[in-house]
């Protein structure tokens, strides 16, 4: 997939994580990497459920959770499981602030 994507002039990132095992240095890198691309992301994983999860991490500490909730819900993702650990990444970032 790599070739392909770079094939078409997309740049490749790739942040391995296993389901529901996400490090804070996962979060970190996904977040970088979403600040500093330019153009359109398309994240990837089998289902879509890990891109997701990183996703509302890394934004946790610039959006109301509760958007975070409703936005991937309407792209079919529930992140009601992970409402806590959404709020404790909120909240850490308002900390290290």
């Amino acid at each position: 997939m790599k070739g392909k994507a770079e094939s078409l002039g997309m740049v490749w990132h790739q942040v391995p994580v296993k389901p529901g095992e996400y490090s804070q240095a996962d979060i970190e890198e996904f977040e970088y990497i979403l600040s500093n691309s330019h153009g359109p992301i398309l994240g990837f994983c089998r289902s879509g459920k890990r891109v997701a999860h990183l996703w509302a991490l890394s934004q946790a500490a610039h959006r109301p959770v509760p958007e975070l909730i409703e936005a991937a819900q309407s792209a079919g993702y529930d992140l009601e499981p992970l409402r806590e650990r959404l709020e404790q990444q909120a909240s850490q970032a308002v900390r290290r602030s």
